[in-house]
């Protein structure tokens, strides 16, 4: 990781997550003799998508340090948004619970929030937002994310009426945000605890 390599111009739209500005990238190699395992994961991800690459990235979350055991490994896991986790030769996958949203579902912001955080980067180009929680901080992943948190922890909390699934799509699409990217965001925030639902009869889905 400490060379850098000019990324070929076909193949920057391609692979842009792991392409810099200059057109450049840090490239780690891997040998079929050295990591069996991990060298035919990357040929199958090739076949599958004629990229024949896999983006490396440290292993933790806003706050924590990185990963050193397998504890640390479920504990990342549970706290974050990741779909599955592979150590050694177990594969852990969490349950779908929900596929689809429904119109009625009213949505609950979690009752440990205590910040929002926004964090200026690159000169005030970029920015990251956090959630602290009474145990955790997430990040969000979307300005989508962002708009709806706020919304919802902003609410008067003494305020009896709810908001519902419909609702937040209306509001979102007053942002000129579609319904299925405001979908993608309520189903990150729930995968993350952030929120939760609860169906016409009052009961979790």
């Amino acid at each position: 990781m400490s060379l850098t390599a000019n990324v070929r111009e076909h193949m920057r739209e391609v692979v842009p997550a792991v392409t810099h500005v200059d057109g450049t990238a840090r490239l780690q190699t891997v040998r079929k003799a050295d990591n069996e395992k991990y060298y035919r994961l990357i040929q199958l991800f090739e076949e599958r998508t004629s990229v024949p690459l896999v983006l490396n990235t440290s292993f933790n979350v806003a706050g924590e340090p990185i990963v050193e055991s397998p504890t640390d490994a479920l504990r990342t896991f549970l706290q974050s948004p990741i779909d599955g986790l592979v150590i050694d030769n177990s594969f852990v996958r969490k349950r779908a619970v929900i596929n689809g949203l429904e119109e009625v579902w009213s949505v609950h912001i979690s009752a440990s929030i205590i910040e929002i955080e926004q964090r200026l980067m690159y000169g005030g180009l970029e920015s990251e937002v956090y959630v602290s929680l009474l145990d955790r901080k997430v990040q969000l992943l979307s300005e989508f994310e962002l708009e709806l948190v706020r919304y919802l922890w902003e609410e008067d909390p003494e305020d009896e009426d709810e908001i519902t699934v419909a609702e937040c799509r209306q509001l979102m699409s007053m942002e000129e945000v579609p319904s299925d990217d405001c979908d993608r965001a309520l189903l990150s925030l729930h995968r993350q605890r952030i929120i939760h639902f609860r169906d016409v009869n009052g009961d979790v889905p």
